[in-house]
């Protein structure tokens, strides 16, 4: 008892608390004077079934009892008492326990949701990382990689991808073959083989991302043959999961390398029954022009409308023109008016408002601010993704420039996987990988500006 009371004495609940300002990890905390704990029995006697049992966590709890620490910090995390929930779970770190390494845990997470100055969320985010947070470590990785918040460090950011392999490793999933073929990974040519044969396990076993990775391997010849056949084959894997990338993949096969348009109709329908814009577009056009279909201007027209609703470009031009003439909708020129307003002049080809009447392959529109730049010179952007097995260029200076002083770049058929990164050069000096405001684009999709 009288070790109790002693405690009740020096131990708080620090309600003016853990400091704002940066900090180290708990176990690197110096201790702080504590003030009194006596207000928690200054208050009217307990009578509901939580105050009691908050009560008996109490007495526990600062007889240094883990377990009730933990207890007592989830009960303040539930109810939004945040500092205390911090405190008790920093004290369940100081006096150890079977649950230690999940409090510096629930710890540090708490710090990193309070956290505004990116050195104090590095720091928590990789304190999270050490104990164990895969979301933690993966963000930790990228810190590194990137520089972003910290010092470019590409060995740390390797020995953090390097622990991310090895806690995959023991269930494997599609997220070890991406890490096995990061750009980062000192072993990647060595794991080039296995990555891909764990792809086709992966893929075989129903992992749609595997499928349809290894159908776009074949189709563009990165890191494999280039062999229709075999895409095919992979994107039906997929298809058969209902992914929307494995329809449109497989629509734009059927359409530009055998010009089966009543095929790639069936797929194009399928994307496009799933809010797909570029499928939407896509199979819009071919019933304006009956290619594959019956010609329906009617249903091109909605078609065109949904695609032009999500933003898709072309479907604008398009419908604006078919208000303007009354083509398959009743002519309405405030309509045509409004679809030709936002309507973006990418290319110099569609200044003139002419309707857009090509099957269009997956493309990726990515607005960038050229104010800082003199296009009186070579100016590249350049798309990177993670894995290493796409990467595109675009010479900007001769791109029309649009009124709030930006450019348009168009990429074509990029995978969906990994993270993107754009970079900037001259031509000679394309490779340097300059990155830009720390831009990363992951899964963007065409005409979302």
């Amino acid at each position: 008892m009288k070790r109790i009371i002693t405690s009740i004495l020096i131990i708080c609940f620090s309600l003016g608390g853990c400091k704002d300002g940066a900090q180290v990890p708990p176990k690197m905390e110096a201790q702080q004077t504590k003030q009194p704990l006596l207000d928690l029995f200054a208050k009217p006697k307990l009578t509901t079934e939580k105050a009691k049992l908050e009560e008996a966590l109490i007495l526990k709890a600062i007889a240094d009892d883990p377990s009730a620490q933990i207890a007592l910090a989830n009960i303040y995390e539930n109810d939004n008492q945040q500092k205390r929930a911090l405190f008790w779970y920093q004290q369940a770190v100081e006096h150890g326990g079977i649950d230690e390494e999940n409090a510096i845990l629930k710890f540090s997470l708490q710090k990193l949701a309070q956290s505004k100055d990116p050195k104090d969320i590095f720091m928590w985010t990789k304190y999270a990382a050490e104990h164990g947070d895969i979301s933690a470590q993966e963000k930790t990785m990228e810190y590194y990689r990137r520089g972003q918040k910290v010092k470019k460090n590409l060995i740390e950011a390797e020995k953090w991808l390097s622990k991310l392999i090895s806690h995959e490793a023991k269930k494997p999933t599609f997220k070890l073959v991406e890490l096995q073929l990061d750009t980062i990974n000192s072993n990647r040519e060595k794991n080039i083989p296995s990555a891909i044969a764990l792809a086709k396990k992966l893929a075989e076993s129903g992992s749609v991302d595997a499928a349809y990775f290894l159908g776009w391997l074949h189709q563009f010849g990165s890191l494999l043959d280039k062999d229709i056949t075999k895409a095919i084959y992979w994107y039906k894997k997929a298809a058969e999961l209902a992914d929307i990338r494995a329809y449109r993949s497989l629509a734009w096969i059927y359409h530009s390398h055998y010009s089966d348009n009543k095929a790639a109709a069936h797929w194009y329908e399928k994307s496009a029954n799933l809010e797909d814009q570029v499928s939407q577009f896509n199979l819009a056009v071919l019933y304006h022009l009956g290619k594959g279909v019956d010609k329906d201007l009617k249903t091109a027209a909605q078609l065109y409308e949904k695609a032009a609703y999500t933003g898709h470009n072309s479907a604008r031009i398009n419908l604006a023109n078919m208000y303007a003439n009354g083509i398959g909708v009743s002519k309405n020129k405030e309509l045509a008016e409004q679809y030709y307003n936002g309507y973006q002049h990418i290319n110099l080809a569609t200044e003139k408002k002419q309707s857009q009447l090509n099957i269009e392959p997956n493309i990726d529109y990515i607005k960038i601010s050229i104010a800082d730049l003199d296009l009186s010179t070579q100016n590249f952007y350049t798309l990177h993704e993670r894995l290493g097995i796409y990467s595109h260029s675009i010479d900007i200076s001769k791109l029309p420039v649009l009124e709030d002083n930006s450019v348009i770049l168009l990429f074509v058929n990029i995978p969906t996987l990994g993270y993107y990164s754009v970079s900037k050069g001259t031509k000679s000096s394309l490779y340097q990988r300059t990155l830009i405001n720390d831009v990363t684009i992951n899964n963007f999709r065409a005409g979302n500006f």
